[in-house]
């Protein structure tokens, strides 16, 4: 397929940002829509090149007027989980609507919460969804949304589902106490135990593949569901060592965040309220296979660990942002 103009939402947030840029890199014209253009324009993680649009996701008249002769939609629209409920429901309308209108192809970024707790087996993308928790149902539902839109409208979806992201794009509090603190010579923070697998997807492997999905569109099934399996840490602990030595610092300390410091905090501060209804994503395995993608995509070669890492430790030593974690006190 030729390069044909996409919109993104949610481009100032890890999965977006590695979108446009993936996308642009590879000569597609990118429009991206956000309230503030000068996150996008100015500042140390800039994509020149971009077309940019003012204005909210939750906006219909806005979404509508930016999808405009675009023939993708990149939904990576990311929030603070206590805003998930009131926020991500409408914006994903949105993008149905102007979607639909257009005959225009959905990417949707998924994750894993809505298979609810696992035993460890890899799921694929046939795997049952039986969410146990409020954030994983919502979750389902939005993607129900979308394949439903799918199938009764003019458009398509692809679900891209992956573990934890890491990255050149990627800043969060969890995150940045593990790359962050490296590249710094501080310990490394992490939630939940170390001796269990863990899953990590490197965002701009990631990003690539989703663009490469788009640049195949045509040839996929109204309804796609992919997984990405990119890094599993077995067992987490080698992950944040191969970290500590490609920073330089090989005797680097792990310390596990303490739960019992994020329930005190979740008695006033709601987003350590979210964050304890995953605890069991931290002390057990969900694991994605991805045969779909494999069958799709099978000369897709996944960057190197260590190179992926590296890349990671650099973007944090070029300009290092504190981002503070509140569930958690240093």
């Amino acid at each position: 397929m030729n390069p044909r103009r996409v919109l993104v939402l949610g481009a100032t947030g890890s999965f977006g940002r590695a979108m446009a840029a993936e996308l642009r890199s590879l000569g597609w014209p990118v429009r991206a829509l956000i309230r503030d253009p000068d996150r996008l324009l100015t500042g140390p993680m800039a994509l020149p090149g971009l077309e940019v649009a003012a204005g909210d996701a939750l906006d219909p008249v806005a979404v509508d007027a930016a999808a405009e002769g675009c023939a993708a939609i990149v939904h990576a629209v990311s929030l603070p989980y206590p805003q998930w409920p009131s926020v991500m429901p409408r914006v994903t309308d949105n993008v149905i609507a102007a979607a639909a209108r257009r005959s225009a192809v959905v990417l949707f970024p998924g994750n894993v919460y809505g298979f609810g707790r696992q035993t460890g087996k890899p799921l694929t993308e046939k795997a049952p969804m039986r969410p146990d928790t409020r954030k994983g149902a919502l979750r389902v539902a939005l993607e129900d949304r979308l394949a439903e839109a799918a199938r009764q409208r003019s458009l398509k979806a692809v679900i891209l589902r992956a573990g934890d992201f890491f990255g050149p794009t990627v800043r969060n509090g969890l995150v940045d106490r593990i790359f962050g603190n490296a590249a710094r010579g501080k310990p490394i923070k992490v939630l939940g135990r170390t001796d269990v697998v863990h899953q990590w997807a490197y965002v701009p492997d990631l990003a690539r593949v989703g663009a490469d999905l788009l640049a195949m569109a045509d040839l996929l099934e109204p309804v796609e569901i992919v997984h990405f399996r990119g890094h599993v840490a077995d067992p987490h602990a080698r992950f944040l060592g191969r970290i500590a030595a490609l920073a330089g610092r090989p005797g680097l300390r792990v310390r596990r965040i303490n739960w019992r410091a994020i329930q005190m905090l979740a008695l006033f501060r709601p987003m350590a309220r979210e964050l304890l209804e995953l605890r069991y994503l931290f002390d057990d395995a969900v694991v994605l296979d991805d045969p779909r993608r494999r069958d799709l995509l099978p000369t897709f070669t996944p960057t190197p660990l260590d190179d992926a890492i590296r890349q990671t430790l650099t973007s944090y030593r070029r300009e290092y942002v504190p981002r503070r974690l509140q569930e958690v006190v240093d």
